[in-house]
């Protein structure tokens, strides 16, 4: 049984693999090595190609999450069909891929080849609307997203402060001059003079791209792409027309027919080093690197004096010497209070006993599916360029997670002496990932409302796929083994009348605590959620993947030291009541989360009350609801299960006798 058991599992897993990635070997490629070798036209062979692949994405914008199509704009880079959806993660992030409308060949330096040519009619209506739109995509800021050889082409400039330069994985279709001289990203590397109120048109392209070359072989690997957009007034002339790719208002409503021509540039950069990887290139000009490192001293800090106050707690509670022991029984000093008063009842099963443990199980299985994405993220086996991919695995790491969490699930709600075995079955691997699923479809009608890239049906049919197929037989097989075991051994056993609890000052009120607990893993997270709020408006991708592995650690750790001082709080109170609250201790960052998301969205984005900005206003919170719910219960899971160690060890180990201090 056990035998055709794993058979099972391992043919529905190999299923929905091969449904994930269907037709992309890449998805699963280590990152630190060669994809691809390329040679020049001359030296080609079929396993070195000269064709250098090129995937034209989305539109995109740093004051939206909403994507734009380029057949929205009339541009004409792409070819007009589609490349397939490869993986759930580009579906689920309406990452589209359209074919360039031109080749690149390995090198062959090219110098202002002419791509194509784009009209605009304002006698036509739908020509004029999409002229408008076009002219809306430049003011807020939307990018071009393109990738040469699965790797971003890269818009890199210099910053202000210092001699270093700045990468975003996106380039500008062009910048507006408002009234006030205010320019967007973009104009302040031009060489414009004293404008007001225009729009100008990126429409020529330089591309550099480095590679370094195998010299047994005479191959090439790709290092890095970046490109340098810029305004080039074309040669063509016509009457009626406007040529120069500087508009204003004026000249674009003077002129019925508005036109230009796109062009590019390539050139190659041969790079003399065999050791240096695309990930170094990517790191090296990441924007999160100095955040995050800055604010570890603090961390550390934090995490230090909480350790301290730990070990004081065990030696004083604990740790008493045997003459100790000794002087109290000879002053026939027996006094039983704090936690030693309430051994009767500090195992007593909690309210909402079948909740917690389904709650506990889910965020476990948040935890192992996090654990799992950043160490295939460490090891090279996914990339961290590619979000698509990135968001891939951790769906498949939380899927294959099921399991281990219904287990834990189990053993927690026989411990504490639940006996609805049928409902917590279902519950598990239909509550919190039924939640996810209904607010990302909610979120996925709304922004297909407004006629915006949204994820297609056949990504919704394959999660339902992995949800029904996939997560809810792990997640029976788990709980089926979890029933099946012998609950865990508490070291007392409750009484049958409950203790009252005493009062308490109002410093000592639990919730006061709960606040102050989700503050303090709100200050570690705060980083790598900030961090996380910019990728997902800048739709960049963090490569500081060591330093995301470090808050995760650090959260953990915090979260540990956090929950056991509370629970001592709380059993010193004589409050047996630390269930849920050890829960909500680490629960209660979802709030912090929100707040902070409040924050970001009055600060960093423009907002104004038509359709579309209401439109991604829902969108916008309701993606920041289910990251507040994840983590919540990631850290939540954490905090209780320490807790319930430390009781059953307090309860289990220590002397009874030793009075408490």
């Amino acid at each position: 049984m056990v035998k055709s058991l794993r058979r099972s599992i391992s043919i529905i897993v190999s299923v929905i693999i091969a449904f994930t990635f269907e037709q992309n070997a890449d998805a699963l490629q280590i990152f630190n090595q060669a994809v691809n070798n390329y040679c020049t036209e001359s030296n080609s062979a079929t396993d070195c190609p000269s064709n250098i692949p090129v995937q034209v994405g989305s539109i995109r914008s740093d004051k939206s999450i909403l994507n734009i199509d380029y057949f929205d704009l009339n541009l004409c880079l792409v070819q007009s069909s589609y490349l397939p959806v490869k993986s759930v993660g580009q579906g689920l992030l309406a990452h589209f891929y359209h074919r360039p409308s031109f080749n690149i060949s390995f090198g062959l330096n090219q110098r202002n080849v002419q791509i194509c040519n784009v009209t605009y009619n304002h006698n036509n209506s739908i020509s004029k609307k999409k002229f408008d739109k076009l002219l809306y995509a430049i003011r807020n800021n939307y990018m071009l997203y393109w990738s040469i050889d699965d790797m971003p082409l890269r818009w890199c400039y210099p910053v202000i402060a210092g001699n270093k330069r700045f990468c975003t994985d996106g380039f500008p279709i062009g910048c507006h001059i408002d009234k006030r001289g205010k320019m967007t990203t973009g104009c302040y590397l031009l060489d414009l003079p004293s404008l007001n109120d225009v729009y100008v048109i990126f429409n020529h392209l330089d591309i550099e791209i480095s590679y370094t070359t195998n010299y047994m072989s005479e191959r090439s690997m790709l290092i890095a792409a970046v490109v340098r957009p810029r305004s080039q007034t074309n040669n063509i002339r016509k009457t009626n027309t406007v040529i120069s790719p500087i508009l204003s208002r004026d000249s674009s409503k003077r002129n019925s027919i508005v036109s230009w021509s796109y062009t590019y540039s390539i050139s190659y950069k041969r790079i003399i080093s065999n050791r240096i990887t695309r990930r170094d290139f990517f790191a090296s000009y990441s924007p999160y690197s100095f955040r995050q490192c800055s604010s570890l001293f603090n961390i550390l800090l934090i995490v230090t004096f909480l350790t301290l106050m730990i070990v004081r707690i065990f030696y004083y509670s604990f740790g008493r010497s045997d003459a100790m022991i000794s002087s109290v029984r000879s002053n026939q000093i027996m006094l039983k209070h704090g936690w030693r008063a309430i051994r009767g009842d500090v195992f007593r099963s909690p309210k909402y006993s079948l909740l917690l443990s389904v709650l506990t199980g889910s965020g476990i299985q948040c935890l192992l599916a996090t654990f799992y994405t950043l160490a295939l993220a460490w090891i090279g086996f996914i990339s961290f360029s590619n979000p698509s991919e990135l968001l891939s695995s951790a769906i498949l790491s939380y899927v294959s997670s099921a399991s281990t969490a219904s287990y834990i699930s189990a053993v927690t709600y026989k411990t504490i002496d639940g006996k609805d075995y049928i409902l917590s079955f279902i519950m598990t691997p239909t509550l919190i990932p039924g939640i996810f699923l209904a607010i990302l479809y909610i979120l996925n009608s709304i922004s297909l409302s407004m006629l915006t890239l949204s994820t297609p049906p056949q990504t919704f049919i394959l999660l339902l796929i992995m949800w029904l197929l996939v997560l809810c037989p792990l997640s029976c097989i788990g709980s089926y083994f979890g029933f099946k075991r012998e609950a865990l051994q508490l070291p007392v056993k409750p009484s049958k009348t409950p203790r009252q609890i005493p009062e308490y000052k109002f410093y000592k009120y639990p919730l006061l605590g709960v606040a102050i607990a989700g503050a303090l893993i709100f200050s570690v997270v705060v980083v790598p959620i900030s961090v996380f709020l910019d990728c997902l408006q800048t739709h960049n991708i963090n490569e500081s993947y060591g330093y995301s592995i470090l808050y995760f650690i650090l959260t953990i750790l915090l979260c540990i030291q956090i929950s056991v001082y509370l629970c001592h709080l709380y059993l010193c109170a004589e409050n047996y009541h630390w269930w849920w609250r050890a829960f909500l201790a680490g629960g209660s960052v979802a709030i912090f989360i929100l707040l902070y998301s409040c924050y970001f969205y009055l600060t960093r984005i423009s907002y104004s009350s038509n359709a579309y900005s209401m439109t991604y206003f829902i969108v916008y919170f309701g993606y920041c609801t289910v990251l507040a719910i994840y983590f919540s219960l990631m850290t939540g899971s954490i905090t209780f299960i320490a807790a319930f160690i430390y009781a059953k060890f307090v309860y289990q180990y220590a002397n009874m006798d030793i009075i408490q201090v």
